[in-house]
């Protein structure tokens, strides 16, 4: 399959790379706030997850058109940290959205009063768990590290690619 960035859309992707992204983020999400709970509230904790697992599915499901969106917006933008920023400041959203609705879902209020330290840990945990998605996706389609400055340009992309498959036909 043809790449889809270009110099123009360095940070395009296909629909299977921003599928990879989401399976990613999806895991992060069972697995940051498993383990931040579990900590927190130990020996406890354990039963978080079981709240944790079915609402990981149900957000990453809910969000995942607003997420294609977000990278769809962000494709002719080649620095890596606005892309992470933006992914970062969308899972926040999208941890405090999932908290809202296991508030609703649980016990048909919001209960903001009484939960800002659950919205708070769930929407670093968001923020974390879709950050973490998109770097696996980025460094997958690009492979490259996405850390610091711009992507490369797709011409640098496309001579590695063909550098690498010239070393695998001499190697046969």
């Amino acid at each position: 399959m043809e790449s889809p960035r270009t110099d123009a859309e360095p940070m395009a992707f296909t629909p299977s790379e921003f599928l990879r992204g989401a399976l990613a983020a999806w895991l992060w999400a069972m697995a940051i706030p498993s383990v931040a709970w579990l900590i927190m509230f130990f020996p406890a904790g354990w039963i978080g997850t079981i709240i944790i697992i079915p609402m990981a599915f149900l957000a990453t499901a809910a969000f995942a058109l607003p997420a294609w969106l977000l990278g769809w917006a962000l494709r002719a933008e080649r620095r890596s940290w606005v892309h992470g920023s933006a992914f970062s400041t969308f899972g926040v959203l999208v941890g405090a959205a999932a908290t809202a609705l296991y508030f609703v879902w649980g016990n048909g209020d919001l209960a903001l009063p009484t939960s800002a330290f659950a919205y708070g840990v769930n929407a670093l945990c968001g923020a974390g768990a879709v950050f973490l998605g998109w770097r696996h996706a980025v460094r997958r389609a690009l492979g490259v590290s996405p850390r610091r400055g711009k992507a490369p340009t797709a011409a640098v992309i496309d001579a590695a690619t063909e550098d690498e498959l010239a070393e695998r036909l001499r190697l046969r």
